[in-house]
């Protein structure tokens, strides 16, 4: 089916290419031959006719020049000028990087430059990368790995894994698909297939259930095209410095994203908490607060400890299949889901990708499939037994925490362990890992290993054995540096990625054409996932002027280092409330500390670090002093830093927000010191147990509950009565008043209530709800000008229309800065020593409501506008300044498309007057239909792109129709 369609489109494709090709050639010849013909007999008849044939032939080019700038422009509108300018500019640059001039033969060594010789080298190192010798250790294997105690599957998660493939689990991978993505061999790319989904489902579902039952796959899902990209900061002469990325076909990744859903769900129950690589729930960052945990515990009790961050040598593409099956069926799996898997895994073949071109075909022996969905979660199942087999053994000795004993902490085949007595346990580790390499194939690279002492001077046997970088301050694990000396912590991480940004900023400044919302898309792309790294993965406090010069930073990036028109604060602001969303780094750092205390709060969420951190701070609850003050100062943080960098983040939020007194309903009964029963009574401690902590557990549905329901629900005795009167009386006198207004501690209450999920972003925007930040003051100004009263409600809506006007961000953001009062004025310019008269109509002191609304030149612009509208639409609007102008137009009679319409003719009428900006003449209602034709042809386009192009005609019918006999183009 899929090699019928793609003939047809070439097929297609090819003949409208001809054709082209000959009117291309035959207007050429013609021409040619006029020319000649002209030259002899110098006719004016035959100049005619070549003025003729050569109009045509430039019409011909211009369709072609026409429609490459319109597709130009279709993207620029959508996406603003991040697409065609940023990240183009980075994409130059990599792919500038990724073109190989020379490479050093892994064979004798020698430089190759030809581009044959060049793919020869490529091809042979990885034919025998992932080539592999036979080996017959089976039983060894299996000896090995019937010694460890690992959990199995269940019959239940078997079926599950073996059931039938839905046409529902079909529709959820295509959905899944990222569109832009590179084709496989086949030529289908994933948006061909979330348009067919329909029609495929039903042959997809066949041939999958196919595979399942035969095990055997489609000799097209067994191909592959690598591309390598060179690693950053490696030597590019040599083959094992560019990383290998497959791209497959589509059918593979969907049947594969399917098998993968089913899989994820139970690794969790196979995989300890040590592994936090590919496994659901898990993150990063809980492996680094654990190892941050470890290490104050090490340095406060002043423990022998060697900590070794060990890189394995092409880790996924090393993998020994047989080892990963005998795995498998150690954990219990299915007979039918491993041959399944080895299904998959039969004689696959790979082409290299070099500079554009392919080499020969080869087979793929080992190693986990690159781009393949399952291939990381088999290779959490394929480490297991190492870190299971350390676990266990005795001799491997690491810290003893109030957790339990902590050895190692995994992100897919990143592993760092940390030990104590460590002359002894070293060399037994060493030989653990070569013994499970000679099983699995996995090869610890040595030269790579990275070794931090603390409190150990190891002997001169140990470092003459092991050639390692013995006298390092810092390793680097999982992209932050992790310092013998904590107090060096935050200018070991912060300092290197300062310099990075302003690298960035100085390399970005030199592009011209980055406009404003550009440089702030950056920041959010660019920038803020680099701290926000760091904000989760450090609980280390930043300095209040840091923040600040951070700010500072990004306003001068922002506005070009001049002088800034709107202000820092509004920016911050969500949309929805007049601003860009420019990101707040304070408050992004306190969402991010906060992250770990919710997980604390959730007694469903399970990490590493949870055991080692506990629930205590000097044996009282975390969670009982994080809304008590007056307890956090008579508790000594000072030994747990880590804890006290949560707490003082609390305190930040709750300060920000303006909550002092709302998150005293957070505070636990049992220890509140306000609350003087709890001094002289233990008996509310025995309600903690009983699930009566915090006074907000007392409440259901916005009021206290009665002792009866209480006693019901957690098993309190008659006893507690006098108890639930004191909390009760309590309770209605001192914070019953805050119940309802809670914002951003309800958020954080309910947030501890489920698993977490996009945590930070939910409490930044609770925390940036209650900031009293705001765009009132453009408010007012509007008013004043224009001598109007904007409700609250109004301003709301106004703020909110811009970013829902079309589908294009370069439009959006036109129609923001309208409201946001971007434009400079006369008036403004008088501050800066020049001319203040408006340059329509001469008057003085020229402000924006005069120069967009009520200056006499234009006020018959704004009528005839006003008139074509109610035309249109066949409806009323009154010719008012708030309603025209900022768009708060009553439109509750029109239906959701005309709405859409509607503002979209607005935001085009006001483009017409900027366009003509400093000019005597107003713009007229034909500058108005030039504007809105160009919005209408880019929108067509994009909802082409888009497939949506019914909705498109749905929402442009009526002006279509109104303007179709003034314009003979609109159609």
């Amino acid at each position: 089916m899929k090699a019928v369609i793609r003939g047809k489109i070439i097929s297609i494709s090819t003949h409208l290419k001809k054709e082209n090709i000959q009117k291309r050639k035959y207007l050429e010849d013609k021409l040619l031959k006029l020319q000649h013909e002209h030259s002899v007999t110098m006719n004016d008849s035959i100049k005619s006719d070549m003025v003729k044939f050569k109009k045509e032939l430039d019409d011909l080019n211009m369709v072609e020049v026409q429609k490459k700038i319109i597709f130009n422009k279709q993207q620029y509108c959508d996406v603003g000028g991040k697409s065609l300018k940023l990240l183009s500019y980075k994409l130059r640059k990599q792919q500038a990087e990724r073109t190989i001039h020379k490479i050093r033969n892994p064979l004798d060594g020698q430089l190759e430059t030809e581009e044959e010789k060049i793919q020869q080298c490529f091809q042979n190192y990885y034919r025998k990368l992932y080539s592999q010798t036979h080996v017959d250790n089976n039983q060894e294997v299996n000896t090995f790995l019937s010694k460890l105690e690992l959990p199995t599957v269940t019959e239940e998660q078997n079926k599950l894994l073996v059931s039938t493939i839905t046409s529902e689990e079909i529709h959820s991978a295509i959905k899944r698909l990222k569109g832009g993505k590179m084709a496989g061999s086949d030529g289908f790319g994933p948006e061909w297939y979330k348009i067919m989904q329909d029609h495929l489902t039903p042959t997809l579902q066949k041939t999958f259930n196919w595979v399942m039952k035969g095990k055997i796959v489609p000799p097209s899902w067994k191909e592959a095209i690598i591309s390598i990209i060179k690693k950053e900061g490696k030597d590019n002469l040599n083959c094992s410095n560019y990383r290998p990325i497959s791209v497959l076909n589509i059918d593979y990744k969907l049947f594969t994203s399917i098998i993968s859903k089913r899989l994820e769900t139970i690794l969790p129950g196979l995989i300890h908490n040590d592994q936090t690589g590919f496994i659901k729930h898990r993150q990063t960052q809980d492996n680094i607060r654990k190892v941050l945990h470890i290490m104050n515990q090490v340095h406060r009790q002043k423990i022998e400890t060697l900590v070794l961050s060990l890189d394995a040598e092409k880790a996924f593409d090393s993998v020994r299949w047989s080892f990963l099956y005998q795995v498998l069926e150690r954990f219990g799996f299915d007979k039918s889901i491993i041959n399944t898997i080895s299904g998959l895994y039969d004689k696959p073949t790979a082409k290299i990708k070099i500079n554009g071109d392919l080499t020969e075909s080869f087979i793929l022996e080992r190693g986990t499939r690159q781009g393949c969905c399952l291939s990381p979660l088999l290779f959490a199942l394929f480490i297991e037994p190492l870190s299971q087999w350390i676990r266990q053994r005795r001799d491997i000795i690491g810290i003893r925490t109030i957790g339990g004993e902590q050895k190692l902490a995994l992100f897919a085949d990143d592993l760092l362990l940390v030990m104590s007595h460590p002359n002894l346990v070293l060399p037994k580790l060493m030989k653990i890992l070569s013994d499970f390499g000679l099983y699995s194939g996995y090869k610890v690279n040595v030269n790579k290993t990275q070794v931090l002492t603390v409190n150990y001077d190891p002997p001169a046997e140990i470092k003459n054995c092991y050639k390692w970088e013995w006298e390092a301050d810092s390793i680097r694990y999982l992209g932050v540096v992790i310092h013998r000396d904590p107090n060096e912590m935050f200018e070991a991480n912060y300092a290197p990625l300062n310099i990075a940004i302003k690298s960035d900023i100085q390399r970005w400044n030199a592009i011209p054409f980055l406009d404003l919302h550009s440089r702030i898309e950056s920041v959010k792309l660019n920038i803020l996932p680099r701290f926000l790294y760091l904000f989760q993965s450090l609980p280390v406090p930043v300095p209040s002027k840091q923040f600040v010069e951070w700010d500072k930073m990004l306003s001068k990036y922002i506005w070009k280092g001049k002088k800034a028109r709107v202000k820092y604060k509004t920016l911050q602001l969500k949309k929805e409330k007049g601003g860009c969303g420019l990101p707040c780094l304070r408050e992004y750092f306190c969402a991010a500390q906060l992250r770990p205390l919710i997980c604390l709060c959730c007694p469903d969420y399970t990490a590493g670090w949870k055991n080692v951190e506990g629930e205590t701070v000097k044996t009282m609850p975390i969670k009982a002093i994080i809304a008590d003050t007056k307890l956090q100062s008579k508790i000594n943080l000072a030994d747990e830093p880590i804890s006290q960098v949560m707490i003082s983040a609390w305190n930040e939020a709750i300060r920000i927000c303006g909550l002092e007194n709302a998150s005293k309903l957070l505070r636990w009964c049992a220890y509140d010191s306000d609350f003087l029963p709890n001094q002289h009574d233990d008996r509310f401690k025995k309600w903690i147990s009983k699930g009566l902590t915090n006074y907000y557990s007392f409440v259901h549905k916005g009021t206290f509950q009665c002792f009866e329901t209480l006693k019901r629900k957690h098993d309190l005795c008659a006893d507690d009565f006098f108890r639930f009167l004191q909390v009760r009386n309590y309770f209605n006198k001192e914070l019953k008043v805050h119940l309802h207004n809670l914002r951003f501690v309800e958020t954080f209450i309910l947030l501890t209530k489920s698993k977490p999920g996009k945590t930070i972003s939910r409490l930044y925007d609770a925390i940036l709800r209650c900031k009293k930040d705001s765009t009132d003051y453009i408010k007012v100004k509007w008013e004043k000008e224009a001598s109007l009263t904007i409700s609250e409600d109004d301003w709301g809506h106004i703020c909110k229309i811009p970013w829902t006007t079309t589908r294009s961000k370069v439009w959006r953001e036109f129609c923001w800065k309208n409201i946001i009062r971007f434009f400079i004025t006369p008036k403004q310019k008088r501050y800066q020593g020049r001319g203040f008269t408006c340059w329509r109509c001469g008057r003085d002191d020229a402000n924006h409501f005069h120069i967009f609304w009520d200056c006499q030149t234009i006020q018959q612009y704004w009528s005839q506008i006003h008139n074509h509208l109610q035309n249109i639409f066949t409806a009323n609007f009154p010719l008012t300044f708030e309603c025209i102008f900022l768009c708060n137009i009553p439109v509750d009679k029109l239906n959701h498309n005309d709405q859409k319409l509607l503002f979209i003719l607005l935001a085009g009428s006001k483009k017409a007057l900027t366009r003509k900006w400093l000019k005597r003449e107003p713009p007229t209602t034909d500058d108005w239909i030039n504007v809105v034709k160009e919005i209408y042809v880019l929108e067509r386009l994009s909802f082409s792109i888009n497939v949506q192009r019914d909705t498109f005609y749905k929402i442009w019918s009526k002006w279509t129709e109104y303007v179709k006999p003034v314009v003979s183009d609109f159609s």
